[in-house]
């Protein structure tokens, strides 16, 4: 668990580390076995981990100006700065953007490597493991289209090996060593091998939510270490997702000279975002309507959706949070949806945002039925809310069920009864595996007394 990393070292969950031994949380490379399959790696933040399999990509037709912008970035021969930045407001869908994008240059035949940053999840929390990552996903993504880039993905692997043998100490220096002898060095190797046959191979490192790593300093030497060398000889491209943190802007503003115009979600025109937005409603309202009879074949209608393209305010999480606590009980998804649209969003000091109307609406609903209990049995469920949601928002690591029982004394029946009340905001599978949050925002608001006192309140 994250606290353990106060004592001076990176105690890492075991299979971060693939089998290498970890002595005070340092790693070591057990002698005679492929030291590429010893690289520690955070399996779970990559943007095709099995973890990620079900989180939403973009829509056919949405976020198309984005992501043409990146698409046009990449391939471009007269461009030769390295970084795209992609800054926006939380819940303007920068995460799911970068899942796609990266989903396309696989397609594409890119040699791509990923890491999405999660605030609270543990490993994916930490940039301990960072460059191990990315140099793994590099060297265990084939593309075998042709005979020259199989032989120059051998070089890269080849490069790293040695890189490790040379230096099995690696993984405990610097960034900037760690960038340079398992990135920068065995890309150039890779690019040496294709540059006789292929000018189009290009790698591509997708960084997301950059701002969701936990230790500010590392957030700062990443940028640093990726913009002060490109890859000689090659094209490498590098997309890095964050919230327009001052901390970020500042350590990019004065790296003008190898960035890709930093594109603001929040500059995209309005009429984009609805028009995108409203593809996005008009699916997930198409699904809610083949699961319930007696909806009519234009609901919830034309005027219904304007009116939550004006609540959404630029933000898909909103639609997404909406929609899933719609689908949730689609025999009730026509009352619910009543039951928001009944509801007055105020801005302003001392009022919440459409956002945190849907998150309040969503617990309301949850613990509607409280007022049919005894006070004891009320007392006793605010407290398992208290403890379960407060566990879940407060802990650093993604615990599951069973865990977060045997940690808090609370029965795994109760666990599991209140995120089943809540699964419209908390993602969880089953009793061992990892519970989750459907966005950082959820997170903020229940930490936030000020924006939660509506709730406890009533």
């Amino acid at each position: 668990m994250a606290h353990l990393r106060d004592t001076g070292h990176n105690y890492q969950r075991p299979s971060a580390t693939n089998g290498a031994s970890q002595i005070n949380g340092d790693v070591f490379f057990t002698p005679g076995q492929d030291p590429l399959n010893q690289l520690p790696v955070v399996h779970e933040a990559s943007h095709d981990s099995a973890e990620k399999q079900d989180d939403p990509l973009c829509l056919e037709n949405t976020r198309a100006q984005v992501q043409e912008c990146i698409y046009s970035w990449q391939k471009s021969d007269g461009d030769d700065r390295c970084i795209f930045w992609l800054s926006g407001m939380a819940g303007t869908g920068k995460s799911t953007i970068a899942r796609t994008v990266a989903h396309e240059f696989q397609r594409r035949k890119c040699l791509v490597a990923s890491f999405f940053f999660s605030r609270g999840s543990g490993d994916s929390e930490s940039a301990s493991f960072l460059f191990t990552s990315l140099a793994k996903q590099l060297a265990t993504r084939r593309d075998t289209a042709t005979q020259a880039t199989s032989s120059a993905h051998i070089a890269l692997q080849d490069a790293l090996r040695e890189a490790l043998r040379q230096d099995p100490d690696v993984i405990r220096k610097s960034r900037q060593e760690q960038w340079d002898k398992l990135i920068i060095r065995p890309l150039t190797c890779f690019s040496a091998k294709l540059q006789d046959v292929s000018t189009t191979t290009s790698a591509v490192l997708v960084i997301d939510a950059l701002d969701e790593c936990s230790n500010e300093n590392d957030i700062k030497g990443i940028i640093r270490t990726m913009a002060r060398q490109q890859l000689p000889h090659a094209r490498l491209r590098i997309i890095i997702t964050s919230r327009p943190e001052t901390l970020v802007r500042l350590e990019f503003s004065d790296k003008r000279n190898i960035l890709h115009s930093s594109l603001s979600l929040d500059d995209v025109p309005q009429h984009v975002i609805d028009a995108d937005l409203a593809r996005f409603l008009h699916s997930r309202f198409d699904a809610i309507r083949d699961h319930q009879e007696g909806l009519t074949q234009d609901w919830p209608g034309l005027h219904t959706l304007n009116i939550l393209l004006r609540r959404c305010e630029g933000l898909f999480i909103y639609a997404e949070t909406l929609c899933l606590y719609l689908e949730e009980d689609c025999q009730h998804s026509h009352s619910r949806l009543q039951t928001v649209l009944n509801k007055t969003t105020l801005q302003g000091k001392g009022h919440t945002t459409a956002l945190d109307d849907m998150y309040l609406t969503v617990l309301i609903n949850a613990f509607k039925n409280l007022s049919k209990l005894s006070e004891s049995e009320k007392d006793r469920s605010k407290d398992l809310y208290d403890h379960v949601v407060g566990s879940i928002v407060v802990l650093q690591d993604d615990l599951s069920a069973s865990t977060l029982s045997y940690l808090t004394q609370i029965s795994q029946f109760d666990i599991m009864a209140i995120l089943h009340r809540l699964r419209s905001v908390i993602k969880q599978s089953g009793i061992e595996s990892p519970i989750t949050l459907l966005h950082e925002t959820f997170r903020e608001f229940v930490s936030d007394q000020r924006r939660r006192k509506s709730y406890e309140g009533g």
